[in-house]
């Protein structure tokens, strides 16, 4: 916070005081460390120091502080307490609250740099590796399937090691930061003269020769923002460097192979991001050919950086569909292989033949409790780091060249330990090493790398499916049911708590709206039509809209105090107010029942009942929208409230085996994952539901939720700016290639910055693009978006038949007529 502090107070003061006090304001301190500093107009001119001092703060805080909800009480209650030297709270002339003054007694720069070496300390003096484990007897719990292959179930593991075992103290491998390269111009005449290279190389082992060709294109074909011809790429650090080029180009064949080769050449660590593993695969061993044939070494090696998990899984894929150009079997499985040691010293042979590959306890022994020690102490494995399973991570960190998937950029972990500067760490992010190792970052399909972010910044979770016994939660039942006995008292009491409650009130909500206890919800705007629905709810939303009914205001109009008295309905959030009106009470108490267990759903209509007094005073036309939404509102506040309560134990319940957990915490996982943003552009994270209701009875009812956290789109573009200064002191240059990446108003991929160069195709007016609406006979265009199942269906089929009719049967009678043979449909589906 006094970091915070300080640089709000240097950049957005409203007063200088002379000498080194300023005043600045709550909001602003908030703003700081809400992330989006690069959208603020002065971001471009800081200083290089400046700017790391945004940043470094921002990866020492943790995301919750993002929040300004979260963060603006610690930080009231900080300055009341007057724990932030040279920091205090004021009101300003006006009796307004708000104004901070800073009067440090140093300069600012000194001031603020003072608390970022605090936060390096703290940061340094975390135990953030697990500790191996000693000689002794150990166990783990492994989720296996029965003795039919079909139903599964939780094993205890036993490995005996024995002192001759330990291996000797291995040095973990240190990070090793490339220097800042901060512009790169590159010549396509050596990308030329290496493609030339390579070519030649190919037509003496008999194979084709392509990438002279592809370098060519570039030459004609690519243009500047200014439409004009350029003769090499002039990459700049900070924000992305777009090309946009059409499938076909050679935007690969010139911006990985041939590129990679360059920048080994001329000793520039470079990453390459690609969308799939089987892409890593076939760039790895097509890099590690190029450089042979074109007389290159790369000193350090070509690396292919997977998931630990998903390393057997991508061999076994890409040996059974070995090519004639790509890697043979021998090569994949000797990069992407490995054993598993433990199973030398496990306690049965049955230890042994159910080993799963991508499964191993690598982080997940657990040492049986001794004397003085009553509880299992969880360590890592002796051969953690040696073993072959993180061959690659290791090799990472002094990589010349690392290859990477989307997916493991955004959610990858080394998980082995490494030195990150301030000690041993076993979570290190892909990110962060990529971004510290690598001065040059190569992203290829830019665009579904931004979809991959968002898809990750919101998955769904489905808390409850009427007639379903396969939803989340009831798998959880049975796996946590089948380990029992396995976590620490309290855990288990937190767990059992958290979900027998979050598992009563879901189904409980999805029972109310099956038998109309709960009316459907309404759109904002007009009615509800009869029929399947869909609709997203965010519940505390609307708490200024119902305390602004309930008090007859506007709004606008809804004070502080107001809306207080109004949250103080609601179980556990806010203390009754003395001068509340008389109908609270009663309503408070019937809403309380509805969230707890023993009322059973009969709760609610007499809680609809205490509530009819409640909103007495307003309109009669919203009353009942009123009394739904306060009911909705009741209840799945308390569902999200026990979701993070469940998801504060995930790590222990992984851990024992119930990997159901995990498939529950994927639905807040990006919260978990430092960003720079963390938040999103609301500077919240906001955690919404969804309701699934069909009135005529024909579809089940079913409730999910998804945390949406994170901005994809901020990051996508600073990726090389603000990610890369708060993880590796400097801006990076990361370049996105894509043909599709520049579509404004496409949520999902459309990048948010002008192309850098783009290519425009060489037959211009060969394709026509043209407008074909389909109303529904009243001037309204058709709707598909936001409708599922037969509705769907139904709607799909009304769209193409009046296509049909009106748009492609007319014209395919034309070029019968008139162009014969080219009377013909390409019809592009989505899979």
């Amino acid at each position: 916070m006094g970091a915070a502090i300080g640089l709000a107070a240097s950049f957005f003061h409203t007063e200088d005081g002379g000498g080194f006090r300023r005043t600045t304001t709550r909001e602003d301190v908030l703003y700081v460390l809400d992330g989006h500093i690069a959208d603020w107009i002065g971001w471009r001119d800081l200083s290089e120091n400046d700017a790391r001092r945004f940043t470094k703060l921002l990866r020492r805080r943790p995301n919750q502080m993002a929040n300004a909800e979260a963060a603006g009480s610690l930080l009231d209650s900080l300055l009341r307490s007057g724990e932030i030297p040279g920091c205090s709270a004021v009101d300003d002339e006006e009796g307004k609250a708000g104004q901070i003054v800073v009067d440090p007694g140093m300069p600012l720069p000194d001031f603020v740099d003072s608390f970022l070496h605090d936060l390096d300390m703290l940061h340094a003096a975390r135990n953030r590796v697990l500790p191996p484990a000693e000689a002794g007897r150990h166990t783990t719990t492994t989720r296996v399937p029965g003795r039919d292959g079909r139903q599964q179930t939780f094993v205890d593991f036993h490995y005996e090691i024995r002192p001759h075992h330990l291996a000797p103290g291995h040095s973990v491998p240190a990070v090793r930061d490339a220097p800042a390269l901060l512009d790169r111009w590159v010549p396509f005449s050596e990308l030329r003269e290496v493609a030339v290279q390579i070519d030649q190389g190919e037509l003496e082992q008999g194979r084709s020769a392509y990438r002279e060709r592809a370098v060519e294109r570039f030459v004609k074909q690519i243009r500047s923002r200014r439409n004009e011809p350029v003769k090499g790429l002039d990459l700049t650090a900070g924000v992305l460097n777009e090309l946009l080029a059409y499938t076909g180009f050679g935007k690969s064949v010139v911006l990985i192979e041939t590129f990679a080769c360059w920048a080994v050449r001329r000793r520039i660590p470079v990453a390459f991001v690609l969308p799939t593993n089987a892409d890593v695969v076939r760039a790895v061993h097509g890099i590690e050919r190029a450089l042979g044939l074109c007389g290159v070494e790369a000193q350090s090696g070509v690396v292919p950086l997977v998931s630990p998990r998903a390393l057997i899984k991508v061999a076994e894929t890409a040996a059974a569909r070995v090519t004639e150009d790509g890697p043979d079997a021998d090569w994949i499985w000797r990069r992407f292989g490995y054993g598993c040691a433990l199973a030398a010293v496990a306690g049965s042979d049955d230890a042994v033949d159910r080993w799963q590959p991508g499964g191993e306890p690598c982080a997940k022994l657990r040492k049986p409790p001794s004397r003085g020690r009553k509880k299992n102490t969880t360590v890592s494995c002796p051969w953690r780091t040696t073993c072959g399973r993180y061959r690659a991570a290791r090799q990472a960190c002094t990589a010349d060249v690392i290859v990477t998937s989307h997916a493991n950029l955004l959610l990858g972990v080394l998980q082995t330990p490494v030195d990150d500067g301030y000690g041993g760490d076993d979570r290190l992010t892909v990110e962060e090493l990529l971004l510290r190792r690598c001065q040059i970052v190569v992203i290829d399909e830019v665009d579904v790398f931004q979809s991959t972010a968002i898809e990750h910044a919101g998955r769904n979770l489905v808390l409850d499916h009427a007639g379903r016994t396969n939803t989340p939660l009831r798998k959880f039942d049975q796996d946590f049911a089948a380990a029992f006995g396995r976590l620490q008292d309290e855990v288990d009491a937190s767990v059992r708590d958290a979900y027998f409650s979050l598992r009563y009130l879901s189904e409980n909500y999805v029972s109310h709206l099956t038998y109309e206890r709960l009316g459907a919800t309404t759109p904002a705007k007009g009615r509800r039509p009869r029929g399947p629905g869909r609709y997203w709810m965010v519940p505390r939303r609307w708490d200024n809209w119902l305390t602004a009914r309930l008090f007859g205001l506007d709004t606008e109009e809804v004070s502080p105090k107001q809306l207080a008295m109004f949250r103080s309905l609601f179980l556990d959030e806010m203390p009754p107010h003395g001068d509340e009106p008389e109908t609270f009470a009663e309503a408070r108490r019937h809403l309380a029942s509805v969230v707890t267990g023993g009322s059973g759903g009969l709760s609610l209509p007499v809680a609809r009942g205490a509530l009819e007094g409640l909103v007495k005073d307003v309109p009669e036309e919203l009353r009942t929208r009123v009394v739904n939404r306060i009911l909705r509102r009741a209840i799945l506040e308390r569902i999200r409230l026990f979701l993070h309560r469940l998801m504060a134990n995930n790590a222990q319940l992984v851990d024992i085996g119930v990997e159901s957990a995990q498939e529950i915490a994927d639905a807040l996982g990006t919260y978990g994952r430092w960003r720079v943003t963390p938040t999103g552009p609301l500077g919240r994270l906001v955690f919404a539901f969804t309701e699934y209701y069909d009135d005529t009875g024909g579809e089940p009812a079913r409730l999910s939720t998804a945390a949406f956290g994170g901005d994809p789109h901020t990051y996508t573009v600073g990726l090389g700016d603000t990610t890369a200064l708060a993880h590796a002191g400097v801006r990076r240059i990361v370049l996105g290639m894509s043909a599709t990446s520049y579509f404004p108003g496409a949520p999902h991929h459309h990048i948010h910055i002008m192309p850098k160069w783009s290519v425009a195709d060489d037959n211009p007016n060969t394709v026509r693009i043209l407008p074909a609406p389909v109303d529904d006979g009243q001037d309204r265009p058709h709707r598909i978006s936001g409708l599922e199942g037969i509705e769907r269906a139904v709607a799909t089929q009304r769209i193409a038949t009046v296509m049909w009719g009106k748009y492609l049967r007319p014209e395919l009678e034309r070029l019968k007529t008139e162009e014969r043979g080219r009377a013909r449909v390409l019809l592009a589906t989505p899979s």
